[in-house]
């Protein structure tokens, strides 16, 4: 993903800034950035990547760069993007615990709120842009998050075919919803504690409902499994940020 610079952005009318969570999709720290045609991924790791693709190799990502759990993206060879490898094994219903699964498959933003706070006041007094915040933790079922490639050992339902099969089929546990919209309004709470009105606006999901030829669930089915949940965290805002009232 290219990043876009002050210069670019000041030429382009652009009046917005965005404050991104401090990891990659892929667990990467946003931090010592190569220059060159692999920008997704950190300088040390870019190296290693180059040298595979010269070999005609495919080029393989791995959660936070580590080499002893399976890979989770994959570029192939020629190919431009990288994309996610299904990391899940037959799903065993016994298994499928939607407490276990929420509490080992979402990063939690709370943990980063030293970060979020820095970042905040910095894009704020160096910049005349809004702010917009993706703090992460509200997609609620965003489709390119669910084989969540920046995490080692991922649980749940993890085949973005199965997921989208599992919304008919009751696999997609309520509970396991809303066990992630409480970590979710518990960590808006926290961040908000530390970046207050510097954010103008929040990013919460980028859920996919439709394809070229028609919806991906029927409008029933979101507003009985997602709708809840979305309303819950507009509703938070809106109520706890002061801009809203």
């Amino acid at each position: 993903m290219g990043e876009i610079q002050p210069d670019l952005a000041d030429a382009l009318g652009v009046d917005v800034v965005g404050l991104l969570a401090p990891r990659t999709k892929f667990g990467y720290l946003r931090e010592n950035w190569n220059r060159g045609p692999f920008s997704m991924v950190p300088r040390c790791w870019s190296r290693r990547l180059q040298h595979r693709a010269r070999s005609g190799c495919s080029i393989l990502q791995y959660p936070e760069g580590d080499r002893s759990v399976p890979a989770s993206g994959i570029m192939p060879h020629g190919g431009y993007y990288f994309d996610a490898i299904i990391r899940q094994p037959p799903i065993d219903e016994a298994k499928l615990d939607p407490r276990i699964t929420c509490k080992n498959s979402f990063p939690s933003p709370a943990a980063d709120l030293d970060y979020f706070e820095q970042e905040a006041a910095r894009l704020y007094h160096q910049t005349d842009r809004a702010i917009l915040a993706n703090f992460g933790g509200t997609a609620f079922g965003d489709i390119g998050l669910v084989p969540v490639p920046g995490i080692k050992h991922p649980r749940g339902i993890r085949d973005v075919a199965e997921w989208y099969m599992s919304t008919a089929t009751g696999r997609l546990h309520l509970q396991s919803l809303r066990g992630q919209c409480a970590i979710a309004l518990a960590n808006l709470e926290k961040i908000y504690g530390v970046v207050g009105s510097q954010v103008t606006a929040i990013f919460t999901t980028a859920l996919i409902l439709g394809a070229q030829n028609g919806p991906f669930i029927s409008p029933k089915t979101y507003r009985e499994l997602f709708m809840p949940f979305h309303k819950q965290v507009n509703q938070w805002i809106h109520g706890h940020t002061p801009g809203n009232r």
